[in-house]
């Protein structure tokens, strides 16, 4: 993996270098920059949990390209088929995060933007969802190695002009392992799981700019592929050891494949921006998706299983295969209107309607090998049953926000707003079999009345904001929401909001801001409080020499009252959270040039789950040339977390040594 990597730099370094010799000189109009910044990370005494390490940062060695910009701008002439090039690279040799754009184009003629972002996903934290974490097994069973790629391609054709056409390709893959478990009556079991997703985006469209009114109008489609594999090759007894209906539930083999084979998503979008006199403004956009998908599930397991809906038994085998179809048409509306009634009053109108249903058809086909029924104990080779049902749900928004901005003095705002929000949600009736989808595979039929349940959210805004000076600015807001017949159990019901932040320069040197969050909330049977309190400053000492620092406090408090499942009785949950941030910073010009940055941040929480975490930073900079300047990084990673029965901590030095480098003509 290393020399791959090591490889890997070394073309990115020689194709800067080559490309830099191959631009050729032009006339004195030509500008040429380039920057580059290499470097080289080392790992040193690591100690404590590597899972968590690289679910937090995963930082590894071996040779960097940090980042780099290039850009050419070869001068004037008709005969060029450019007049500017732009290249940067970010985070690459083996880094969790790296990026490529190259932006290139022609004054009036195109601009062509290009894009690549790849993101490694690594996450194994032992506590998470482990059952046998308490009694001293760090192994997750929830475990993520995946990564995520995207490339995007931007074409426009003569921007700035009155009509501009324009096309768009982005490429999305996700690819990896995941390790997950699978729920069976009473039982759960490890499964591998290989992932394969991709998906392609083409749109195209036409721009309008003539004068104050402004539109546009784009066709796309997605293409859509899913294809993924769990599987489990060895015998598991399952994280319980409980029997059921007097039977041990064990696995022995499963196989499960889910995929979703291209499927095509077409959409629309229109949209226009119209000021018919100076002091207002109209805008509107309207956007139209239609989801078709077809899928296949299937699945293949052996061991010994207790099935407790019907049939109700025991069984060896057990093979399903099922089929969906399931279509979501869904139509976005917004419209806004900005308008200015006096110099100093701004009334901004803000409508948004969404329309959306999911309407599905499914068939499953079951196989029960050696199937054995409670409570009479017959015996069979093969039982087969197929199932088949369908759903619809349908959700509808109506938003509506009103926001009224008044300046009685130049250094003075006072703002007040009002926001509404309507939510339907459709669902079909209770009586089984009463509901026939809207499509069966194609054939439109008849959909009776369906459920219907409202849900009304309101939120009144006030604040304002003060500039007593054009270095010193105070703001605060209060928001009170409430809502009538929540939709969700979870959803919050009704809460109170109040921020304040505010800065100032006392001194020329020296700047002081703070902020205060409070939030009180509640919903159905859980009360909540939030709090936040915040102060920071930098004081320029003196030239080369500059200070800052910051201080964060989160205070959390949730009461949940639930059920007692051995007394069936009432109780009270309780969870707090009391967590402190600071940081301090010191910016040091030393002698010839040299450069010194120190810094410490500390994150710790005495609540219910007590940890630190402390990260120290040191560098070192010193130019060896007009060009060329070295560096040397040194951060260290403590995380500690204060439980007592089994502690996931880890420490960590990275060291990393470089330069950075400036070529112009």
């Amino acid at each position: 993996m290393r020399s791959r990597r090591t490889r890997a730099a070394g073309v990115l370094v020689g194709l800067w270098l080559g490309f830099a010799g191959w631009v050729p000189a032009q006339d004195k109009e030509e500008e040429l920059r380039l920057d580059v910044d290499l470097g080289y990370r080392w790992e040193a005494m690591f100690r404590g949990s590597r899972e968590l390490y690289r679910s937090q940062l995963d930082f590894g060695e071996g040779p960097k390209l940090l980042h780099s910009r290039l850009f050419w701008a070869p001068g004037s002439g008709e005969d060029r088929y450019l007049d500017r090039l732009e290249l940067q690279l970010h985070g690459w040799g083996g880094e969790p995060y790296n990026t490529a754009q190259l932006r290139m184009g022609k004054a009036g003629i195109y601009d062509l933007n290009f894009r690549y972002q790849n993101a490694h996903y690594f996450s194994s934290v032992p506590s998470f969802a482990n059952p046998h974490f308490e009694t001293g097994d760090p192994v997750s069973q929830h475990r993520e190695d995946t990564s995520l790629r995207t490339a995007t391609m931007d074409f426009r054709l003569w921007p700035g002009r009155c009509w501009s056409p324009f096309v768009s390709y982005q490429r999305t893959t996700r690819f990896g392992r995941v390790d997950t478990t699978m729920s069976a009556p009473g039982d759960e079991f490890l499964l591998v799981k290989d992932l394969s997703y991709s998906s392609d985006d083409l749109r195209a469209g036409l721009v309008y700019q003539g004068g104050k009114f402004t539109a546009a109008i784009q066709q796309g489609g997605r293409w859509y592929r899913d294809s993924s594999t769990w599987e489990a090759s060895e015998f598991q007894v399952g994280n319980s050891t409980r029997k059921i209906l007097g039977r041990s539930v064990e696995l022995d083999r499963a196989t499960l494949d889910h995929e979703v084979p291209s499927q095509f998503i077409p959409y629309s979008i229109a949209s226009l921006a119209l000021r018919p006199v100076d002091r207002v403004t109209l805008r509107a956009r309207v956007s139209y998706w239609m989801s078709d998908f077809r899928s296949r599930f299937y699945e293949d397991m052996g061991g010994s299983f207790v099935s407790l809906t019907e049939p109700v038994g025991f069984f060896d085998t057990l093979e399903q295969t099922a089929w969906a179809h399931t279509k979501r048409p869904e139509i976005d509306g917004e419209f806004t209107a900005d308008v200015s009634l006096l110099k100093s009053l701004e009334f901004v109108q803000r409508v948004r309607i969404r329309r959306s249903h999911v309407d599905s058809f499914r068939v499953l086909n079951r196989v029960f090998g050696n199937l054995t029924l409670r409570p009479d104990g017959s015996f069979y080779d093969e039982w087969r049953d197929v199932l088949q049902g369908s759903g619809f749900v349908g959700y509808n928004t109506d938003w509506s926000q009103s926001e009224l901005r008044f300046r009685p003095h130049p250094t003075v705002e006072l703002r007040g707003g009002y926001r509404f929000e309507r939510r339907t949600l459709e669902l079909p009736p209770l009586e089984e079999g009463s509901y026939e989808s809207a499509f069966q595979f194609g054939g439109m039929s008849h959909v009776p009345e369906l459920r219907r349940f409202r849900s009304d959210r309101d939120i009144l805004k006030v604040g304002g904001s003060w500039r007593p000076s054009p270095d010193s600015r105070l703001s605060a807001d209060y928001e009170k929401g409430w809502v009538d017949q929540p939709l969700y159990r979870s959803e919050t019901t009704d809460f109170d909001r109040l921020r304040f932040s505010g800065v100032t320069r006392l001194f020329p040197d020296l700047e002081l801001f703070g902020n205060v969050r409070l939030r009180d909330a509640e919903e159905d049977l859980v009360l909540s409080e939030d709090r936040g309190y915040g102060a920071g400053f930098h004081y320029q000492v003196r030239d080369g020499l500059g200070v800052s620092g910051e201080w964060q406090r989160t205070r959390w408090d949730v009461s949940i009252p639930y059920v007692q499942p051995q007394t069936l009785t009432w109780d009270l949950f309780n969870f707090r959270e009391l967590s402190d941030y600071g940081r301090l910073f010191f910016d040091i010009d030393l002698v010839r040039g040299a450069h010194l940055e120190l810094g410490y941040s500390v994150w710790g929480n005495v609540g219910d789950f007590p940890l630190n975490f402390h990260q120290p930073v040191a560098t070192f900079e010193i130019p060896l040339g007009e060009r060329v300047t070295c560096y040397a990084r040194w951060n260290y990673y403590d995380y500690n977390e204060k439980v007592s029965f089994l502690p996931q901590d880890y420490r960590a030095h990275l060291v990393v040594f470089g330069f950075r480098t400036t070529f112009s003509k």
